[in-house]
């Protein structure tokens, strides 16, 4: 069974480049990056050396993946929003 959040965000997508076809409306597609092992290594290094500090603006747990989504959507995040697949402890 597809969870709701799924289905949505899915729509969402399609119907963003329905409408860039016919000039309804913004369109915008995130960026797909790849990632090395060594860059992510470094950027370790230089958290754990407190040479940087990422900015965490909220976390969600994975029961709430939808209100993470929400909460992006509604444009209010100042830094990055985790979502937690981890049990808390």
């Amino acid at each position: 069974m597809t969870p709701t959040w799924l289905l949505q965000r899915g729509w969402d997508v399609v119907s963003r480049k329905v409408a860039h076809l016919f000039r309804l409306g913004p369109s915008y597609d995130a960026p797909t990056t790849v990632t090395h092992h060594e860059d992510l290594e470094a950027v370790g290094e230089m958290i754990r050396a407190k040479a940087i500090q990422p900015l965490v603006d909220k976390v969600f747990t994975l029961d709430n993946v939808v209100d993470a989504f929400e909460y992006l959507q509604a444009g209010h995040a100042t830094g990055k929003v985790v979502v937690s697949v981890a049990a808390e402890r």
